[in-house]
């Protein structure tokens, strides 16, 4: 764990840093671009496979588990431990909760949409010749 809080302090400041945050005095809140990565990508397939119900779990996972669980963490864990966090991946949370959470949609919309089964079928039965 050092060594990411050191990678952390090396980049911040530069244009180009793999980051984007906000530092108030010696306070700062930042996210990879890893992580916005996979919560764009989360949100894009689970609007695409579920509709307007799948991007509400989707953005909801997101605040929760991406943004607010990993906010107050450092708080929860030195009120317990006397010890301050300086640095909490937030896909320690996200990671596991996003296929937990989804497991509901399946059972409750079936398989995920696809947007070309109509066409593969109609492909297969043209190559098997039926």
């Amino acid at each position: 764990m050092p060594l990411t809080q050191k990678l952390i302090n090396a980049v911040q400041g530069y244009a180009f840093a793999p980051s984007a945050g906000l530092r108030i005095g010696e306070f700062g809140a930042v996210v990879g671009m890893g992580d916005l990565l996979a919560y764009a990508l989360f949100t894009t397939v689970a609007y695409k496979a579920y509709g307007r119900s799948g991007l509400t779990l989707a953005l909801g996972l997101i605040a929760v588990f991406g943004a607010l669980v990993p906010t107050l963490t450092p708080i929860t864990v030195e009120a317990l431990t006397g010890h301050f966090p300086e640095v909490v991946p937030a896909q320690i949370f996200f990671g596991p909760a996003a296929p937990r959470r989804t497991l509901p949609l399946t059972r409750a919309h079936g398989a995920p949409r696809e947007q070309c089964s109509g066409l593969v079928d109609q492909l297969l039965r043209e190559v098997r010749g039926s």
